[in-house]
């Protein structure tokens, strides 16, 4: 790292050394991985991941009705959990209100904006029955004082009684392989806007143990009785 920072004037050393840290990072984490060294998975953590194959076995065309996110809250919140967080940015209105086809791509049908707004009405329902439930954002930079934030409708923030603590910031960078391997825990750039200005991670680690985070002189996160990087 301090190479990189020596020589960052000069592109070509720098990404090459950029490239070099980024191969030795994967391998510390190769040889972790062969040595039975992870840590345990937490048990009390499960990933409901959404692929091209969970697309086909649901028979239903991504992106998919809110209706299918509003059983799965209500699924959630009747087995106990104690948060839920959506990886999906919900800015747009109900794909039910928009032309869509079926998984086949073969057949095209246009249902109504009165379907897509019940649809949407369901999720919010949810969303305000379990009052436990994240919701990612996104913002990109536009200039030194402007900026592009993607937001969940209003529809959705209002359920959550307008409390921006269940919103939080899910963007990533890429290295130059087009690898993520560190991700932010707070965004200094965007610090006006306590939606994107601190990240989903952060905003449930403070839900769960029922404290604030503090943001110190030096950019690290007192969490609790632990000190975090502003990025991991």
């Amino acid at each position: 790292t301090s190479l990189i920072c020596y020589f960052e004037n000069i592109p070509l050393v720098s990404n090459y050394l950029q490239d070099v840290e980024n191969q030795t990072y994967d391998l510390l984490f190769l040889v972790r991985h062969n040595l039975n060294l992870d840590p345990k998975l937490p048990k009390n953590i499960v990933i409901v991941g959404i692929d091209a194959t969970s697309i086909q076995k649901v028979g239903v065309p991504w992106p998919w009705p809110r209706q299918f996110h509003a059983a799965l809250v209500d699924a959630l919140h009747e087995a106990g959990a104690k948060a839920v967080f959506f990886d999906i940015i919900f800015d747009t209105i109900s794909p039910l209100s928009l032309q869509t086809q079926d998984i086949s791509g073969n057949q095209t049908s246009m249902s109504t904006i009165d379907a897509g707004k019940e649809d949407d009405n369901f999720f919010a329902a949810s969303i305000s029955n379990a009052m436990n439930v994240f919701l990612a954002c996104e913002a990109e930079p536009l200039s030194s004082t402007k900026y592009y934030a993607a937001i969940p409708l209003d529809l959705y923030v209002n359920a959550l009684n307008n409390d921006v603590s269940f919103l939080g910031n899910s963007a990533v960078s890429y290295d130059n392989d087009n690898f993520v391997r560190r991700t932010k825990l707070i965004y200094p750039e965007f610090y006006k806007d306590p939606a994107i200005s601190s990240s989903i991670p952060l905003r449930i680690a403070q839900y769960f143990y029922e404290k604030k985070a503090t943001v110190l002189n030096d950019g690290k996160i007192k969490l609790v009785d632990r000190i975090l990087p502003d990025n991991i």
